[in-house]
Parts: C-alpha cells; structure tokens; sequence
C-alpha cells in the first residue's frame, strides 16, 4: 500500500469511530437533534431486533425520546470495534 491510501484508511476508520461515538453520546444524553444529524437524509434505523420499530431516522428518533424516557441513567460501552 502506499502512504496515501494508508492514510485514506486511517481518515476513513476515524470518520467511523466518530460516528458510533456520536450515536452513543447521542442516545445516552438524549440530544435527539444530534442524533438525527448522524443520518443522511434518507437515512434510517432498524430497531425491531430490540423490539423497537424501523424507519426514517427522524420517525425514529421521536420513538426513541419517547422510549428513552423509561431510563433516566443511560450509558453505552463501546470496545472492540471491527472495521474491515
């Protein structure tokens, strides 16, 4: 590989850990803006496995404020990411 696209994997890897991050900073202190911020404008979530719902990020962002509401303490740990 040459320098440039190390470098390119290297931006691209924490552009990635940037936006888990965000996610989690996002639904722990419940800034539902920020969260609908992390998607592109046809973006979407998919929480049924969680016995949530799935849709439109903005759709499920007021789902989430009001779910969240049901634990006032929220706190993602997030290790051992895999990028490939």
């Amino acid at each position: 590989m040459t320098q440039r696209v190390d470098l390119g994997t290297l931006l691209d890897r924490l552009a990635i850990d940037e936006l888990i991050t965000g996610y989690a900073a996002a639904v722990d202190d419940g800034d539902w803006t920020a969260y609908r911020a992390l998607f592109a404008a046809d973006g979407r979530a998919d929480y049924r496995p969680a016995g949530g719902i799935e849709g439109p990020a903005e759709d499920v962002a007021r789902w989430l404020a009001e779910t969240m509401r049901l634990f006032p303490v929220r706190q993602h740990l997030i290790t051992n990411r895999l990028v490939t």
